[in-house]
Formats: structure tokens, sequence, C-alpha cells
């Protein structure tokens, strides 16, 4: 017999159990140790969903932080109340932002689908989910969520986790797609200067990138620049 089968034992023998709460006011759907014991808490308790410890968490909190839960018990939650994908903890944490601070690519995949608008929630720290991924460095999560992303989102992630490298090259590839006719001293000139000041804000950069390739409002610097060729 299984940890469900032994849930749904315990319930039809006391079936208030269900309700009971811990110091933390934790249910047995917070410490749910699989989809199925989520599936029988539930059809014993459907309130069970609406659940909220002293530290803000819900039973999608939990599934998303602990090792040993899987996407699937993410999915029965999430199926029970959608709702609970924006919900946030003390720290202002949804469950993306755990399940990325984990580094659990099938939780932060499955997470981020149901709610893509959650990988640019900040949380207490000031960090997003996508800067845990990027942090983490979870490239098989990037390469499902980076054509959902902006260009700046990615690009701010990756210069604060100091990823130097990965910020080139994407800045890089970025001026290529869509500016074409931009030169290689150029190009070089505006990864210099984003990733030196780290001041210059990613939409900072696509307008110096206008102004390059039309030839208005150019920097002092890059007005010096173009003399001396």
């Amino acid at each position: 017999m299984g940890h469900a089968g032994v849930a749904a034992l315990l319930l039809e023998a006391k079936p208030e159990i269900a309700s009971a709460v811990d110091d933390g006011d934790y249910t047995a759907l917070h410490w749910a140790l699989n989809d199925h014991v989520a599936d029988v808490l539930l059809r014993a308790q459907p309130g069970l969903i609406n659940g909220v410890t002293r530290a803000g968490w819900t039973p999608l909190h939990c599934a998303a932080s602990r090792p040993q839960h899987d996407a699937k018990l993410i999915r029965v939650l999430l199926n029970a109340r959608p709702q609970l994908g924006p919900a946030v903890t003390n720290e202002d944490r949804t469950a993306l932002h755990l399940a990325a601070l984990q580094g659990h690519d099938s939780r932060v995949t499955t997470l981020f689908e149901a709610n893509p608008e959650l990988i640019g929630a900040v949380d207490g720290l000031g960090l997003t989910p996508l800067s845990y991924i990027v942090n983490f460095w979870r490239p098989n999560v990037l390469n499902v969520i980076q054509d959902r992303v902006s260009f700046g989102q990615l690009l701010d992630a990756l210069v604060m986790s100091s990823r130097i490298e990965h910020a080139e090259r994407l800045v890089a590839a970025h001026c290529m797609s869509l500016l074409t006719d931009l030169q290689s001293r150029d190009i070089v000139k505006i990864v210099y200067d984003y990733l030196t000041s780290r001041k210059e804000s990613s939409s900072s950069i696509l307008q110096r990138q206008e102004a390059i390739l039309t030839g208005r409002n150019k920097p002092k610097q890059e007005k010096e620049y173009t003399k001396k060729q």
C-alpha cells in the first residue's frame, strides 16, 4: 500500500484530520508527497487547496520547492485552483520563484507555461524567477522560455548574474538580427558601453542601436571615434 492508500484509510477512519494544521499552519496538503496523495486529500477536503501557512505558503509553493516533488503534483494543484500561480509568500515569492531557486527544470517549465507573465515578477530581494534560472544556469529551461521573454529581461538577468560572456553574445545576436547593416565595431561598442557601465537600461541600448543605424543623436564618443577612421 502506497502513501495515497494510507492517507485514504486515515481519512476514512477520521475525516476531520484532513483539515488539521501544525504549528506553522501547514495542512496535510502542504506536506503531500505526490499527486496521488494530493488527489485523495482534495477529494476528501477540497478546501485544503486554499490553505496558507504563517509564512504565506500555499500548497503550490511547497510542491514547487521540495526536491521529492515533481511536475505532476503541481499540475494537480493548479487544476484544483489555477489562481494559485500568482500567489506570493511573505517574501513576495511565487511558486515559480521557488522552483527556479531550487533549479527544478520540469517544475519551472510547468509553472511558467501556466503563468508565463510571472517570469518577471519581483520578489522581496528584487529578483525575478528568470534571475534565478540564469543564476543557476538551467539551459533546458532557457531553451523553453527564451522566445517568450523580452530581450531586456534576459539581458538584465544575465548581467545581474555576472554571465558577461553570454550577455555579450545575446546583445551581438540581437543587434545582428535587428540591424543587419550595423558594422562590427558598432556592435562591440554597444556591448562594451553596456557591460562596463552596467547602468544603462536595456531600452536605452535599443535606442542607441537605432541612433547609430540612422545617424541621429550619436553619442560624443561615437563622433570622436568616427573622425579618427
